[in-house]
């Protein structure tokens, strides 16, 4: 399998300067932002820069001994950040400028998403009280369109430039959060699941659009792995703020309030996307012939033709990758999310007690928050980016938590505000462990021409298996078939049951498990090895009081050769 390279000519400062210009083209700033969003020089490491290094300490070695006080007081006083293991996630926030401002606009965007989300169930609960139904229409209302038009954004992933598209999108959504107060002011609910239909479409459209574009903002593997933890964390924990602050306003202010600041953090996330430079366009026209034979006018007139030619090659792709089966995995992590709103809900209400239900849902989401932001951060200690396997493995064992926290749900002695806050973290525990590095797994192993497409088909799928489930569960508590406890131990069958499924998958060596993507570990960890051998030595030789003019040969010697192999490694 031939994996995707990450051109550090083609893209944003992530990669490198790509063909943006070196010096910001949206006009002058206060000083304070300028300190906030100025373009910082990478840090040096490459091996070039490594030898320059030794090379710089052996030349003045009168200066050796304080120059390693130094080092040891740096050292220890970094010693317990690091020993967090944050010290990465640190290096890339300040050495990657175009990544801090998609992180803040990504913050912007899920606060709002976790306003609209906690203020929808509370404005149908008082619309519709204590009505399953009602719930899984709304769920319906959002799951929909993920399912039908989240395939239709990664296609426009694959086509045009990212970052114009999220500039676009997060302004109409902007706009359309403000209808939700047309929906209040006639208390419909009717108008309520269209404006959530309408707004839920631009979001599918949005989310592979967002998450595609990530790769092409870092430098390596690593950085990558970095950047979408610090992603699932920004949404955790926005989820938990933006859960309390949901309840607290609705309660206050009214349901309203919650949607007017989601146009609000739209608005900021349009102005953070905007301030991103580079390119962020990765199709490739290999003539002018082709491009003459596939502009965009023809994509505009032939819409139709044009997504299915592109949806074949989709399919061709996922039966000859030899991991097309990954596109499941979220969906087995995530396909209980709706069920969870429904039961939820169920059981936050108060009779007669508007503010109480109100508080108890928020209470509920910012536990889910909780969960979120702990689950990726905990995997973190377990995976390795160059062990694909590591990160699946890892996806099946937390089932393990979704199955736990269903199992405690399922128990009504148990109903209690303060257990169903408890059973929903550590369900979320698991569902974000298997949401953050089920994707890492398809950023990591498909090609970027095919990216876009396929973390939509991923997604689409994990939104039609959320609807199914959500809706069933609704109807057969409406309908009085099944109980809240039993719709829940419903979920830990249907779980448990995909868990022993893909604990054999993994078994059998399938997906990211196949020796054939874990197979280059052994001479990549052997590259770095051989070189910090190589510095030894010439550290060592250096310090043995040698002529100048013969340190310097060596040392120019060795740099070459240390470049040679750094090319060998990364091609």
């Amino acid at each position: 399998m031939m994996q995707k390279s990450r051109s550090s000519s083609n893209f944003g400062e992530g990669g490198g300067e790509g063909i943006s210009s070196s010096t910001s083209d949206h006009g002058s700033t206060s000083s304070w932002w300028n300190k906030f969003v100025r373009r910082r020089p990478l840090a040096a490491d490459n091996d070039d820069a490594s030898v320059g290094s030794v090379g710089s300490m052996a030349s003045h070695h009168s200066h050796h001994s304080h120059s390693s006080r130094k080092s040891v007081l740096s050292t220890s006083s970094s010693a317990a950040f690091d020993s967090w293991g944050l010290k990465k996630y640190h290096h890339v926030l300040r050495t990657n400028r175009n990544y801090r401002l998609y992180l803040c606009s990504h913050i912007c965007q899920h606060t709002g998403d976790g306003f609209v989300h906690v203020a929808s169930l509370i404005a149908i609960e008082q619309m519709v009280p204590d009505s399953g139904t009602a719930i899984s229409i709304l769920v319906a209302t959002k799951m929909i369109p993920m399912i039908l038009l989240t395939s239709f954004g990664g296609a426009l992933a694959d086509w045009y430039d990212r970052r114009h598209l999220m500039i676009s999108l997060d302004a109409w959504n902007a706009s359309v959060a403000l209808l939700y107060l047309v929906a209040l002011y006639y208390e419909s609910p009717t108008l309520l699941y269209i404006v959530s239909f309408v707004r839920h479409s631009v979001v599918a459209m949005y989310e592979p659009v967002t998450r595609s574009i990530v790769p092409l903002l870092v430098k390596n593997d690593e950085e990558l792995k970095c950047a979408m933890t610090m992603n699932g964390m920004a949404w955790a924990i926005t989820l938990a703020v933006g859960g309390l602050i949901a309840g607290w306003s609705a309660a206050t202010w009214g349901v309203g309030a919650c949607y007017v600041l989601d146009s609000f953090t739209y608005v900021v996330s349009t102005v953070m996307i905007w301030m991103v430079t580079g390119r962020y366009c990765v199709r490739v026209v290999t003539d002018g012939a082709a491009a003459a034979g596939r502009s965009c006018v023809e994509v505009l007139l032939s819409p139709i033709t044009y997504f299915f030619q592109m949806f074949a090659e989709l399919m061709n792709y996922l039966a000859t990758c030899g991991f097309g089966m990954l596109v499941l995995l979220k969906a087995t992590g995530n396909i209980t999310v709706g069920t969870a709103d429904i039961i939820n809900v169920h059981f936050a209400h108060v009779e007669g007690d508007e503010m109480a239900t109100s508080a108890n849902i928020g209470y509920i989401y910012s536990a889910v928050g909780l969960g979120c932001l702990l689950g990726p951060i905990a995997a973190n200690c377990f995976t390795d980016m160059s062990r694909p396997g590591t990160l699946q493995l890892v996806c099946i064992f937390s089932l393990v938590f979704v199955l736990v926290g269903w199992m405690g749900m399922a128990q009504s002695h148990y109903n209690h505000i303060g257990w169903l806050c408890l059973f929903n973290c550590v369900r979320a525990f698991g569902s974000s462990i298997i949401f953050i590095n089920s994707t890492l797994i398809l950023q990591k192993l498909t090609t970027s021409e095919m990216l876009g497409r396929m973390l939509s088909f991923d997604f689409a799928i994990t939104m039609l298996c959320d609807t199914i489930t959500a809706f069933v569960a609704g109807i057969h508590q409406d309908s009085g078939v099944a109980a809240p406890s039993d719709v829940a131990m419903g979920a830990v069958i249907l779980v448990g049951t995909l868990w022993v499924c893909w604990l054999i998958y993994h078994i059998l060596g399938r997906g990211a498990a196949a020796k054939n993507f874990n197979k280059a570990v052994v001479s990549e960890l052997a590259q770095p090895l051989s070189v910090n051998k190589e510095l030894e030595r010439l550290g060592d030789y250096l310090e043995s009081g040698a002529s100048g003019a013969i340190k310097e040969v060596e040392q120019r010697r060795l740099s070459k050769s240390m470049s040679a192999r750094n090319s060998a490694a990364f091609a």
